[in-house]
């Protein structure tokens, strides 16, 4: 009976980390999804007409947001870690550039 519960707990724990993975993954896919989208729209807003560029792709617009991340990102961790401060650079942070752009886009815009 004893081995049992120890098979039980191992499997709970492989269970546990099995779907923190795809918990981070799907939140990483999710916020980069988030991002290109905020991109892509910026850049048709902005760049197509003034450089008569092509429309960007999701595909491309990912590639984009991954390379200035990668670029961009912070030399080190910060000593605390906030989940305010995590979720304010995921969420608002591309809503607050994408609002932006929507006023100047609908002020300039003929």
């Amino acid at each position: 009976m004893e081995s049992d519960d120890k098979v039980a707990a191992a499997l709970a724990a492989v269970a546990l980390v099995v779907l923190s993975v795809i918990g981070i993954a799907s939140f990483i896919a999710m916020t980069t999804l988030i991002d290109a989208w905020v991109v892509v729209t910026l850049w048709r807003w902005f760049i197509v007409p003034a450089f008569a560029a092509s429309p960007m792709t999701m595909g491309t617009a990912i590639g984009v947001d991954l390379l200035v991340n990668l670029i961009h990102r912070p030399s080190g961790m910060p000593a605390e870690l906030k989940l305010g401060d995590v979720l304010t650079r995921i969420f608002l942070v591309p809503v607050v550039a994408l609002g932006i752009g929507w006023v100047v886009h609908a002020l300039v815009t003929p």
